[in-house]
């Protein structure tokens, strides 16, 4: 299967997902386009159409939905567009299809992450920030032994000294989740 059709079938579940989520046909239709415009200037910009991280984005609203149970388009069409580890890989967001509460969650998202002291902006953040926050790190973390080694470290650190914290806060799901990626990320490939 190639690559072109991962990102329709994965546009496919995604709908199929907000379906049973409650969403309205119209909000899904433009989750899916957002999606969609994300993922193919994803795959121009990593130079791979193949690399993980083209789904990147529709992994983490397949988290919010079904593990946190969410039905908010706004945080799902967010999550649609967000990348918080390499903002050269998210597209402009004034060519996507987003509503303005959805462009402003992005950058709340993304000024909290990116803040001097993370965990501190994240404690204080609306919660839809904080879940949208968590969620999309935790797609990061559960990829991480993909990336080159010499990246793990500082990434696990982050993970598990902010994002974790966050996700205890936040939503159970996710913090059970964060907690055993934390346990078996360190154990299985971190060891000395």
């Amino acid at each position: 299967m190639s690559l072109g059709d991962r990102i329709t079938a994965m546009s496919e579940r995604l709908a199929r997902e907000a379906t049973r989520a409650g969403l309205q046909a119209g909000d899904i239709e433009r989750l899916c386009r957002v999606f969609a415009n994300v993922a193919e200037t994803r795959a121009v910009r990593i130079g791979n159409r193949e690399h993980q991280l083209v789904l990147h984005t529709a992994r983490t609203v397949l988290i919010l939905i079904e593990d946190c149970g969410a039905n908010d388009a706004t945080l799902l069409c967010a999550a649609a567009a967000l990348d918080t580890s390499d903002r050269m890989l998210m597209p402009e967001l004034d060519t996507l299809p987003l509503e303005p509460a959805e462009t402003a969650l992005i950058g709340d998202v993304c000024a909290a992450v990116a803040a001097e002291h993370p965990l501190e902006e994240l404690l204080v953040a609306d919660p839809r920030v904080r879940l949208l926050a968590v969620s999309e790190a935790l797609d990061h973390a559960r990829h991480l032994h993909l990336q080159p080694a010499a990246e793990w470290p500082p990434m696990y650190d982050q993970a598990c000294a902010v994002h974790l914290p966050i996700a205890q806060r936040t939503h159970d799901a996710l913090a059970r989740r964060f907690h055993w990626w934390c346990d078996m990320f360190r154990t299985r490939y971190l060891r000395d």
